[in-house]
């Protein structure tokens, strides 16, 4: 490291207006050239009754060179770090701490006292001493003083409600699971999927503090006059750890009313080692406890002893009837467009249904609402490829991916016979759109495709194609009242083909589609009970099978089955309910019902 090499010439006639610079401190006398600072600390040390802290890696490079005859160290210090980043503070013990960069402060923030400090009021002068703007900007947004609701000469009593949205400050995407607490109470709520969240505060002063697994904690000032509304966006943070204790949510299955739900989100599983070298949605939710697979090489799931036909698979809203790509080694998911997982084993809440062994819901990402990013990947057998940006900064985002195989051509380049008879091929693609019209309604949309073709050393081909949309209204009425309208379109195609024979050759065919809508709504009572309450309706439209001659010189006789409707319907309501900090009751109550609409209109019950 390069040496800083200092002179200091001192004249006996500059003595007293230099020692006026810094705080009178004692004298000291010597030689000095080019000696360590390590060496000169010790001399001082040993010539006057200061102690000096300072950190010796800071200043190794440091050298001292002069004459001191009765020269005030103040003065000395003064000259020795005149143009550097080297600075000192004296305090009235005698300690002197040295430091680099940073300048110790004496005094206190402004208003550091202050019970009522006036609206946006902060510290300019400790702004100044911080270098780092992210730390500016985190001081400013934790000091100043925010108004909810409408200022009024005297603050009422009683409580008023605070909701709003927790977001991630890199990419606007929503943050579930943050807990929001008054530390003036002991209150506190966590945000729903969507980032919503609701708290009752009484009025006056309150301080909450935000925290979330894998974000910066940070805290705000409130004055609260009535209800009102508060977004917050968190940064992201990597705290470093020495020693690991793995507990695996000690705990957590007992301390929350849905003991059965697993939750995992897509950093988590990126971790888990896969085959292919892609994180696959399905293969991870197999590790989970109580969750095996139909047989090998498949994404079939069997959870706590239910088949595979029992389990409810959901993305955003839609149903998807066939999770799985290629013969089961790949899930329907594409990775880089999926924000987090939620398995119900067990405790299903109400306003879930249809379904006796479990329920997936698989939520992708909004897109980032900041800057346009591009991302993908290339696997041995697979490519994937993701688009996303803002269509307006802040307001609307928009997210695009898609995912192929290239086994076909893989396949094509083995020399054994029998794969090279064989095909498989299959691709999704994805679009989310997410735009906040103002602070109470947000809308979203979002579509999803899939196809698959495959043949094992035959002339039987398989094909199958899963088609679903949604698009959601979520509007908060008030700050008690939240509510998400739902509509879906799903559409499942399944068909075998045969045409070795070209006079027997046949294509059956089987389709399922189903329109849905649903309206869902959260009322918080108070800080220890939330309602939650909704209806659905669902019309199912089934193509039982088709039998049609495939080419002009087969001669199968064309055969179709009627087609079968359905109308199914649910209404349902659940409150959890707060009895103690240690006691959460958690009751629910569904009733549904289901209509099969004849193929001739008959309508039977």
């Amino acid at each position: 490291m390069r040496k800083i090499y200092r002179t200091l010439f001192i004249a006996a006639l500059l003595l007293p207006g230099l020692s006026t610079m810094a705080q009178e401190l004692h004298r000291i006398r010597g030689e000095f050239r080019e000696t360590p600072f390590s060496e000169f600390v010790r001399q001082v040390e040993t010539q006057t009754p200061h102690r000096i802290y300072y950190d010796g890696r800071e200043f190794d490079s440091l050298t001292v060179t002069g004459i001191f005859n009765d020269v005030e160290l103040g003065v000395v210090f003064d000259s020795l770090f005149q143009f550097t980043d080297y600075h000192y503070f004296a305090d009235p013990s005698g300690k002197v701490f040295l430091t680099r960069g940073r300048e110790i402060r004496a005094e206190l923030p402004i208003g550091f006292f202050d019970v009522r400090p006036v609206q946006g009021e902060f510290d300019v002068a400790l702004l100044d001493y911080l270098h780092d703007a992210e730390e500016r900007k985190r001081l400013t947004e934790e000091t100043r003083i925010i108004e909810i609701g409408k200022r009024t000469r005297r603050v009422r009593g009683g409580t008023a409600i605070l909701s709003g949205h927790i977001r991630n400050e890199a990419n606007g995407e929503p943050v579930v699971g943050a807990v929001v607490l008054n530390e003036r109470t002991g209150g506190g709520a966590a945000t729903d999927p969507f980032g919503f969240y609701s708290l009752e505060l009484p009025t006056g002063r309150n301080t909450i503090r935000i925290s979330c697994v894998g974000m910066r904690e940070t805290v705000r000032q409130l004055m609260v006059y009535d209800n009102g509304r508060l977004d917050i966006d968190l940064v992201e943070s990597i705290t470093p750890l020495k020693e690991v204790i793995i507990e695996s949510e000690r705990g957590a299955n007992v301390s929350g009313t849905r003991m059965g739900l697993e939750r995992l989100d897509i950093k988590m599983m990126k971790q888990v080692p896969v085959a292919f070298g892609e994180t696959d949605v399905m293969k991870v939710v197999l590790t989970l406890p109580g969750v095996q697979s139909v047989g090998e090489s498949s994404t079939g799931l069997n959870v706590r002893g239910g088949s595979a036909d029992q389990n409810l698979t959901l993305l955003d809203d839609a149903t998807i009837f066939n999770p799985s790509h290629l013969f089961g080694f790949f899930s329907a998911f594409n990775p880089d467009v999926v924000k987090d997982v939620e398995l119900f084993k067990s405790g299903t809440p109400a306003e879930h249904g249809g379904r006796i062994s479990s329920v997936m819901e698989v939520t992708s990402r909004e897109g980032n609402k900041k800057k346009f990013v591009a991302s993908g990947g290339i696997g041995p057998i697979t490519g994937r490829l993701t688009l996303e940006g803002p269509l307006r900064k802040e307001k609307s985002s928009i997210l695009i991916g898609g995912r192929s195989t290239y086994s076909d051509w893989i396949l094509d380049r083995i020399p054994d016979r029998s794969l090279k008879n064989s095909t498989g091929s299959f691709y999704d693609l994805n679009f989310h759109f997410n735009h906040e019209a103002d602070s109470r309604n947000t809308v979203d949309v979002t579509a999803y495709y899939s196809d698959d073709r495959f043949r094992l050393n035959s002339d039987t081909l398989y094909h199958y194609n899963n088609f679903n949309t949604s698009a959601r209204w979520k509007h908060a009425i008030g700050t008690r009242l939240y509510s998400v309208l739902t509509g879906t379109f799903n559409k499942y195609d399944f068909s075998v083909s045969s045409d070795r024979n070209p006079s027997t050759a046949v294509r059956m065919n089987y389709q399922i589609q189903q329109i849905a809508g649903k309206a869902d709504f959260s009322y918080q009572l108070n800080d220890q009970s939330l309602l939650s309450f909704g209806a659905s309706v669902m019309r199912y439209d089934l193509a039982p099978g088709t039998l049609t001659p495939k080419g002009s010189e087969s001669i199968v006789v064309p055969d179709r089955l009627e087609d079968e409707q359905a109308l199914e319907g649910a209404v349902y309501v659940g409150d959890e309910y707060d009895l103690s900090p240690r006691l959460t009751l958690y009751a629910g109550l569904r009733y549904s019902f289901y209509n099969y609409l004849g193929p001739k209109g008959a309508i039977q019950t």
